[in-house]
């Protein structure tokens, strides 16, 4: 059986080759965007965070990332989708989309085509999402 710590270092070295594979297949979508987190821990997931900072033509910074999930016992991972923006204190962080995977069948164009997806989201976030009143969920 895979330790949780083997676990986490799989996925990491499986997931950076990825992200390389995403920042080369979107490079215009994604030609603003920096990788800033490169499997970083986060709250016991390991996150891919791409960032792009405030211009004189756009005046939010953006985030897209990627969190992954392992799954020792299973071989396999849930894939989690994020995207956001701020100004100065304000900001807002929302999940894109999510899937389970497992390690041997992994595809790196639908992981792709997921942070694809979370940075189309990020970039159309706008001041007044800033503010938004979401209510919580009521089970």
């Amino acid at each position: 059986m895979v330790s949780v710590d083997q676990a986490f270092t799989e996925w990491v070295e499986t997931v950076r080759p990825v992200t390389q594979y995403a920042l080369k297949r979107e490079s215009d979508l994604l030609s603003g965007y920096v990788l800033i987190t490169d499997g970083g821990d986060r709250h016991g997931a390991l996150e891919w965070v791409f960032y792009s900072e405030a211009t004189a033509d756009d005046p939010l910074d953006r985030l897209a990332a990627i969190g992954v999930i392992p799954h020792p016992e299973a071989g396999s991972a849930d894939f989690e989708f994020w995207f956001g923006g701020r100004s100065g204190d304000r900001y807002v962080r929302r999940l894109a989309s999510y899937f389970y995977i497992e390690h041997k069948s992994m595809d790196w164009d639908t992981i792709a085509d997921g942070l694809k997806d979370a940075v189309l989201q990020a970039n159309s976030v706008n001041e007044e999402d800033l503010n938004a009143f979401i209510p919580a969920l009521s089970w």
